[in-house]
């Protein structure tokens, strides 16, 4: 992750980022490393990107002798920056469904439900049909029940 930290007239001597997973305990610090041209770049470890998300602000120092720091946002740690992170999704939704007994009454609607979950969450389901003997399938958009996981 790289962030531009402002040069003061006399230099910056250092700068640092600050961070820690979303809603957790104290700020991790690690330094930047200055590329030149006032710009500065710290990484952000692995151990920390993970979800709900991260949290960070930066902190610089400059090399007067009264050794000025300025954070960004301007009032860190009170405001941070954030951004969310997802799981890596590599699986599919699970499906839970018991199937429509046999001897349905001919012209009756029927209704197919099923418990469907999945860790990022779920965004649509499809039924695919077909009467029995025919070949081509059809299909209609299922709609949430208004609990997460069941589905119509």
């Amino acid at each position: 992750m790289t962030r531009k930290a402002t040069a003061f007239a006399s230099g910056v001597a250092s700068a640092q980022l600050h961070f820690r997973p979303t809603g957790s305990g104290e700020y991790a610090v690690t330094a930047m490393t200055s590329k030149g041209s006032d710009q500065w770049a710290g990484t952000l470890p692995s151990y920390v990107v993970t979800p709900p998300g991260v949290e960070y602000y930066l902190e610089a120092v400059d090399a007067s002798g009264a050794a000025n720091h300025a954070t960004h946002p301007a009032d860190a740690p009170a405001s941070v920056h954030s951004f969310p992170v997802v799981k890596d999704d590599k699986e599919g939704p699970a499906i839970d469904h018991t199937p429509l007994g046999d001897g349905q009454l001919a012209g009756k609607s029927l209704t197919v439900s099923a418990h469907i979950t999945d860790a990022t969450g779920v965004k649509d389901a499809t039924l695919f049909y077909r009467a029995q003997g025919a070949s081509d399938w059809k299909e209609v958009a299922m709609a949430s029940t208004g609990d997460v996981a069941f589905w119509r």
